[in-house]
């Protein structure tokens, strides 16, 4: 039987398979590109999926790279509706950045200890406890806003990817 490490890294990478299903056949200029007012553009999805598996690598007990100047702020949730979101970054550069941190936060699950992953969350969350259950929705995220690419992609003009 898996390990409750094993089976977090494991949707971690399958969502992170499913993810890059979505995106990597895309135009640069669909990457910048909002269905609706209010409605974040993929770019700012990528930036901000790296953003949350870096927070939760680092909560986890992971040195986590530094962020290109002005990161955070740029992709950070807001709760409130999207501003025009432009010049948010190369998308080859955005999904390097996506893949580095979930990478990350991989590994630094894969070896994290039943202690670690019982932390409770620094500041609690309606969906999850723990840094361990954080972990375990990040692959749940990426699929949250995977379905948001689905419907752009649609838009695009791109097939049903199965």
């Amino acid at each position: 039987m898996a390990t409750s490490n094993e089976l977090i890294a494991f949707l971690l990478k399958a969502s992170q398979k499913r993810f890059h299903s979505y995106v990597d056949d895309l135009k640069p200029e669909e990457f910048e590109k909002q269905p609706y007012p209010g409605v974040n553009s993929i770019a700012w999805m990528l930036g901000h999926l790296a953003l949350t598996d870096r927070r939760i690598s680092a909560m986890l007990g992971a040195e986590v790279p530094p962020l290109p100047e002005g990161f955070e702020s740029k992709f950070q949730a807001t709760r409130q509706a999207a501003g025009q979101q432009s010049d948010l970054g190369d998308p080859k550069e955005l999904i390097a950045l996506f893949d580095q941190y979930r990478n990350l936060l991989v590994e630094t699950v894969t070896k994290a200890s039943a202690a670690d992953l019982d932390e409770p969350m620094p500041n609690p969350h309606p969906l999850f406890g723990t840094v361990g259950e954080a972990a375990a929705f990040m692959s749940v995220h990426a699929g949250l806003h995977g379905g948001q690419i689905t419907l752009l992609r649609r838009a695009f003009g791109y097939p049903v990817i199965s």
